[in-house]
């Protein structure tokens, strides 16, 4: 899909990404969406699958 060009075409690709975040995020394995990053994988503040993606929202 091209880049959107007005407001429509930007939220309706928003929607399709998200989407595909979502479907993602359940295609992972329980084990890993509940488990803690502590060798420091990510960041100091970025201890779960869930705090990135509370990131990703904010």
């Amino acid at each position: 899909m091209p880049r959107p060009t007005n407001k429509e075409q930007l939220l309706e690709l928003s929607a399709a990404n998200l989407n595909k975040l979502l479907e993602f995020i359940d295609s992972l394995p329980e084990n890993i969406k509940t488990q803690a990053f502590t060798k420091n994988e990510l960041n100091d503040r970025d201890k779960t699958v869930a705090d990135v993606i509370c990131h990703l929202h904010e």
